[in-house]
């Protein structure tokens, strides 16, 4: 983490952004296969492990560790761990140095154990060496935490989170500058710069602070596909929806909607420690009446591709005659020929023009099939500070919320 410890593995965020729009007419579906990754080069871990002994070999210990991480992510060993540790300890990480022998020594004797490989042997007794030495010269980090630290805060060391498993025990830490920082939903933010020195013990409290804050747990009777819910105009991922959402003190304004249901609206104002249930019922939007079925627009684009289709066989026939006619020599062509060119033409250039009308009957089929968007119901206030669309129902809770203290 940062100057601290060994560099977590990096982490995939995948992000989802759902598209609203009016409905289309015609689409092509593309189909694409993902292949998958190639695998590494054979003798490419081998490659970077030289490459990280000789920049090592020239004191370039920075260089060094990272061919040999590249290594050890391509193909991991205990040797290539062991020079690891060898290069924090050149770079004065005498925290990453430590772990990294430590664990070049527990997987040296893992391979041993497995496959009963014995040249790892002087790889887990070094590093077992290396780490008893350093072993003294490790600073620690304690945190002192709020007795009533609320749910949901994340600490961050030197940029990097920090696994709420390490907060109780004495963590493991670099010599030198670092930077600690707390975040959450709950509290205020707090960011803190300190040192460590070798073989230091420090004791660190974090004077967090919990910010007034309620809860609103939003219970769905159901979840139709395309369901969006903003709160103070920022949107809500799906996966948010499942535990009670920690907000701030004050009023706040609720959209929620999905295609084919009424909008439903609300405002809410929370008081510090509050637990709220709000129940949502999207209910359909009603089809006016006279209303064209919205399979009309697809069967008119059929028939009009049908008979543009047709317009352009023609088209080519009459296209074709012509040519074979041009072809020959003026006292060869043929009269007939030429009257059923013309005819062809004719039949094309009306096939044509029907084709375009029926095209601009689809464009306006496809319009008035689109539902129409409601008015917002103008929400009405109730007791208690919440306003919603009549017959919502709405349960208070005096309970802290959750995390609230």
């Amino acid at each position: 983490m940062g100057s601290s410890l060994l560099a977590p593995a990096p982490s995939t965020h995948w992000s989802a952004r759902r598209l609203r729009g009016p409905a289309v007419l015609f689409g092509l579906l593309a189909l694409a296969l993902a292949a998958p990754a190639p695998a590494a080069t054979p003798g490419a871990s081998l490659k970077k492990f030289e490459e990280g002994v000789r920049e090592f070999t020239a004191g370039h210990p920075a260089e060094a560790l990272q061919a040999f991480q590249v290594s050890m992510e391509l193909e991991p060993s205990p040797n290539t761990l062991f020079k690891i540790a060898k290069c924090y300890l050149a770079l004065n990480r005498t925290a990453s140095a430590y772990t990294s022998f430590r664990r070049a020594a527990r997987l040296a004797e893992d391979r041993i154990k497995a496959t009963g490989e014995q040249r790892f042997a002087p790889t887990q007794a070094a590093a077992d060496a290396e780490a008893v030495q350093l072993a003294s010269l490790v600073p620690h980090l304690l945190l002192a935490l709020p007795a009533d630290l609320p749910p949901r805060v994340t600490l961050a060391l030197d940029g990097e989170p920090l696994p709420p498993a390490l907060w109780p025990s004495a963590i493991e830490i670099d010599p030198g500058p670092h930077r600690l920082s707390a975040t959450g939903s709950s509290i205020n933010p707090y960011e803190t710069s300190f040192e460590m020195q070798p073989s230091e013990e420090k004791h660190l409290e974090l004077p967090i602070v919990r910010r007034q804050t309620g809860t609103i747990v939003l219970s769905f009777a159901q979840r139709p596909v395309g369901l969006s819910v903003i709160i103070d105009s920022e949107p809500i991922a799906p996966e948010q929806l499942t535990s009670p959402l920690i907000l701030g003190i004050g009023l706040h304004k609720m959209e929620i909607s999905a295609p084919g249901y009424l909008d439903f609206f609300a405002e809410q104002t929370l008081h510090d420690k509050e637990a709220l249930t709000v129940a949502v019922s999207l209910n359909l939007a009603p089809r006016p009446k006279g209303a064209v079925p919205k399979v009309a627009p697809i069967v008119a684009g059929a028939i009009t591709l049908a008979v543009l289709g047709f317009g352009i066989g023609f088209g080519a026939m009459a296209q074709s005659a012509e040519n074979d006619q041009l072809a020959l020599d003026p006292l060869f062509r043929d009269p007939t020929v030429r009257d059923g060119i013309r005819t062809n033409a004719t039949i094309a250039n009306a096939l044509f023009g029907i084709s375009g009308a029926l095209g601009l009957a689809t464009v306006g089929l496809a319009i008035a099939t689109r539902p129409p968007r409601p008015p917002p119901p103008r929400p009405r206030r109730v007791s208690g500070g919440l306003a919603l669309v009549p017959g919502t129902p709405v349960t208070r809770s005096a309970a802290p919320a959750e995390g609230g203290h």
